[in-house]
């Protein structure tokens, strides 16, 4: 009897482990997924969609230029679609189901009302005067102009509402308790019991990597030849050089706490009879990231690792009869 329930808590523990790899697989791919879509959405396309979350490295590069708005959908989208996607699940799954579904919710449910915490911390961060580089809540502070109080209010009235249907919709408390325990019968996780749950988990984590590998080729077109980015550095905004002269337009805005960090400006055939960045801070700080006339580059990068002085800091943008791309990366908090 002893190496029945011995057996039976090695396999408990392996099948949590694998449904928590589930759910950050899903979770990281709808993640990037939803910075894929707004990219998509907007007439872009997507360069590199890596949901490798071993290594902490998940990103989606886009070739999409956004205005305020689409920066405001951006910042939210990484967020918002595993959130939709977890309230479908949870209000269409039964209330009292098997013990392998109420783990899966149990699981998902942390990991969704996990991800919003920042949310709540964030702002208050950034009310002090302090914040993330180039986080998906600070980005949306920053395009949105809402007070980062508000903000961090809203989202924690929306953590203990979610709570709140989290608990009423795990309706089988008792086969989770039994499931820690060891007290459930031995066939209550087989196969034959959970046939359906079973190949559901398999056959999407299937797609999911599919749909990867696809959305890698079919974009991958659009990023070849182009140099990896230096570890650290995230994307921030592509700006479209050929919609008319520019005059000190605002292309980025991040808070820097810490000092050291980099900014990177990615050049692709980029021709201008004026071109100027300018980098300026609330702090009185400002210096030139870049500066040039008759300026020309099929293909170059311009980075900044001067320490920074804490505070917040924008990027300014200058153009006369310019055409090409100009894509802005930061590192650094």
């Amino acid at each position: 009897m002893s190496g029945k329930q011995q057996s039976y808590g090695s396999l408990t523990v392996l099948l949590t482990l694998g449904l928590f790899l589930w759910v950050l697989l899903m979770y990281t791919f709808l993640h990037e997924g939803g910075h894929a879509l707004v990219a998509w959405l907007s007439g872009g396309s997507v360069q590199v969609f890596d949901i490798n979350f071993f290594n902490l490295g998940a990103h989606v590069r886009t070739s999409a230029s956004l205005n305020r708005t689409g920066e405001i959908f951006n910042s939210i989208a990484g967020m918002g679609l595993p959130l939709l996607v977890w309230l479908v699940f949870l209000l269409l799954a039964p209330r009292r189901a098997s013990p392998l579904v109420e783990t899966l919710k149990l699981i998902s449910s942390a990991g969704v009302l996990g991800s919003l915490i920042p949310w709540v911390i964030i702002p208050l961060i950034y009310a002090s005067g302090g914040g993330p580089v180039s986080d998906d809540a600070a980005r949306f502070l920053a395009f949105s102009g809402l007070k980062p109080e508000w903000v961090a209010a809203f989202f924690a009235v929306l953590i203990f509402a979610l709570y709140r249907l989290a608990r009423a919709r795990i309706g089988n408390w008792g086969a989770l308790r039994e499931l820690i325990l060891g007290s459930l019968g031995e066939d209550t996780l087989g196969w034959a019991q959970n046939r359906r749950t079973y190949l559901t988990l398999l056959v999407s984590a299937g797609l999911v990597l599919s749909l990867t590998v696809l959305i890698n080729a079919v974009g991958g077109g659009a990023g070849r030849g182009v140099q990896p980015l230096p570890e650290g550095y995230q994307f921030i905004r592509r700006v479209e050089l050929s919609g008319g002269d520019k005059q000190g337009e605002v292309i980025a805005v991040f808070t820097r706490w810490l000092g050291s960090g980099g900014i990177l400006l990615d050049l692709s055939e980029v021709k201008s009879e004026l071109l100027d960045v300018r980098l300026e801070g609330d702090n009185g700080f400002e210096d030139t990231l870049l500066h040039g006339e008759e300026f020309t580059s099929e293909q170059g990068r311009v980075e900044y690792t001067r320490d920074l002085p804490p505070g917040e800091y924008r990027i300014f943008l200058t153009t006369r009869a310019a055409s090409g791309v100009l894509t802005v990366y930061l590192r650094g908090r």
